[in-house]
């Protein structure tokens, strides 16, 4: 009679309807990303006007705790805004999850799209994503084409979700800093190998395929000449000191050139993949249509002229064919007798070339005189030119009789040139066949062992080897089958493979050089200035200078390492536990 059941049961009857409904929403669609629940017409959770008879036959906490003259109006308001809120906090959780289900996750995003304008969530949201993705994804244990996979997907459902692009650049600006950092040094050559990838099935091969050259000053025009009536000012979640914008409205290619601030790097990692790339096309032979269609697509986005290397790369293959066809027309005519080798010549011109890595050595004779034969022919037809060979590129297809079998095999130059001085002697000793080939015995060794495991030559004794002809360890039929059907991808995937972790080797050894040479001056001017001083005392200084640059963090063996080297070098002399240095260093 006094009407007063609202206002004493109002907070505690919210309390416990919120809690009902949000175990009610979580039972219902928690991990169901792929169907809309907020829509009538999909049968959602708002498919019924009547809120409160529809979560009445739901949640028996209506028939026990809620009076019958109740204002069913103003509780359908209730209950909707109870139901947006506890729909959000669920997706807020999950919104990692349905990123990485993009684009199946459409419909949940189009519902949390329809939540937040309603609940004002985005500042829980944006700070909630944030999180997932350091704690989730920027991490150590996740491979760098995973995080440029989610970064895709990030982009594309946090612009579903929201048009401004205001959520995506906040989201995503962690990714940004962490792929662009020193542990993420692959990052760029992950985003290159994307973009060249087949249409449809990458994303970022699409979206290099879909996209247009961007044209910063048209965009700045338009920006410009837009009616200010119908100008709508930043979510209050935006950064007010962004100036730049254009990110939240770019396409997925240049978002990724403008987090490295340039496009060098991408031409400078497009022109080493080409080369592989182009090289790998010669080898087997294959057109190269695909890689002429991606130059013209980077042309859009890069400049024609940025490209002009890219495009002496690509003429070298075609100006080889037709190089190698007049060659070998030429000695058709002059020589009856043809060879039964078949050398096919790729010519690069050096300066529009990556350096190429090669592994120097000497040919077998056969191969060095049809070299040299060849090199007649192109002079002929190139009279101001020279050709310099690369002897330890390439890829050699042999055919090997063993014990009244072939066995087929395509390996690189120095693999081939290896077996095939069997032929003429059945045993050598690794020192004989590393001076007749001129290659140090550590990598001889190691390539040996690659003819061994194929049952083709065998170890007699030490650093003794010899072919396994008439021998037990010659390799059955089943055997001879099995190699000659992984040599077509294995081999030459081994050794790329074995070939880059070499150059990697090699490239650590040139920085940890100049890192130890840049130590050595700061340690040289100290002694200039203290005459003597020890380890510890060193550390401590170098860690001082250290506070202002990064570059300057060094380890106690580190430092151990470059103080010794220096010793023996008769740079330093070591006297009562101090380093002083000598007159020579002086």
């Amino acid at each position: 009679e006094l009407d007063l059941v609202d206002v004493l049961s109002n907070e505690s009857a919210h309390a416990m309807l919120e809690a009902e409904i949000e175990r009610y929403v979580l039972n219902t669609c928690k991990g169901e990303f792929e169907q809309s629940w907020m829509t009538p017409e999909d049968g959602g959770l708002l498919q019924v006007a009547d809120q409160f008879n529809y979560f009445s036959t739901k949640l028996p906490f209506f028939d026990i705790n809620l009076p019958i003259n109740v204002d069913k109006a103003k509780w359908n308001k209730t209950l909707c805004f109870m139901l947006y809120g506890a729909y959000t906090k669920l997706r807020i959780s999950e919104m990692l999850d349905i990123i990485t289900d993009y684009p199946e996750s459409v419909p949940t995003i189009q519902d949390l799209k329809l939540c937040l304008q309603h609940t004002r969530q985005r500042p829980r949201l944006i700070d909630s994503l944030k999180n997932d993705i350091r704690n989730r994804v920027l991490h150590p244990g996740v491979s760098t084409q995973n995080i440029i996979t989610v970064y895709i997907s990030a982009v594309k459902a946090l612009r579903e979700l929201d048009s401004t692009g205001v959520v995506m650049e906040m989201v995503l600006e962690p990714c940004t800093t962490y792929l662009t950092s020193r542990q993420r040094e692959d990052a760029v050559r992950m985003i290159m190998q994307g973009l060249l990838g087949d249409e449809g099935t990458n994303d970022l091969a699409a979206e290099l395929a879909n996209s247009q050259e961007t044209d910063q000053s048209k965009c700045w025009n338009e920006r410009v000449t837009e009616n200010p009536e119908d100008w709508i000012p930043d979510p209050r979640e935006a950064d007010p000191h962004k100036v730049d914008k254009s990110s939240r409205t770019s396409d997925i290619v240049t978002l990724f050139i403008g987090m490295y601030g340039s496009k060098e790097k991408f031409i400078w990692e497009y022109q080493k993949l080409l080369s592989k790339r182009l090289m790998q096309t010669w080898y087997d032979e294959k057109s190269e249509s695909t890689e002429i269609r991606n130059l013209e697509l980077l042309k859009m986005r890069f400049g024609e002229d940025d490209m002009s290397k890219c495009a002496v790369m690509l003429k070298d293959i075609a100006d080889s064919k037709r190089i190698n066809s007049l060659v070998k027309e030429k000695h058709t005519k002059q020589d009856d007798q043809q060879s039964d080798i078949d050398v096919r010549t790729m010519i690069v011109s050096s300066h529009f070339w990556p350096t190429i890595p090669s592994q120097t050595m000497e040919p077998p004779e056969k191969i060095a005189e049809l070299l040299q034969l060849f090199n007649k022919g192109y002079e002929g037809l190139k009279a101001s030119r020279s050709l310099k060979w690369i002897s330890g590129v390439g890829m050699v297809e042999i055919e090997i009789e063993l014990n009244n079998k072939k066995l087929e095999f395509k390996v690189p130059p120095l693999q081939a040139t290896i077996i095939s001085h069997f032929e003429e002697t059945e045993t050598w000793t690794l020192a004989e066949l590393s001076d007749k080939i001129k290659v140090p015995p550590t990598v001889l060794r190691r390539k040996m062992s690659f003819w061994m495991q194929r049952g083709v030559l065998k170890q007699s004794s030490t650093d003794t080897y010899s072919t396994t002809e008439g021998s037990s360890d010659a390799p059955l039929p089943s055997d001879v089958a099995s190699s000659s059907s992984i040599t077509g991808g294995c081999l030459v995937a081994c050794d790329e493979e074995e070939e880059e972790n070499s150059n990697q080797n090699i490239e650590k050894e040139k920085k940890e050089k100049v890192f130890f040479q840049m130590f050595w001056f700061y340690i040289k001017g100290m002694l200039k200035n203290f005459q003597s001083l020890p380890i510890d005392r060193i550390h401590k200084m170098l860690k001082m200078f250290a506070v202002n640059d990064a570059n300057m963090q060094i380890e106690l063996p580190q430092l151990k390492q470059i103080l010794n080297e220096k010793v023996q070098q008769g740079l330093l002399v070591l006297n009562g536990g101090k380093f002083k240095l000598s007159d020579d260093a002086k």
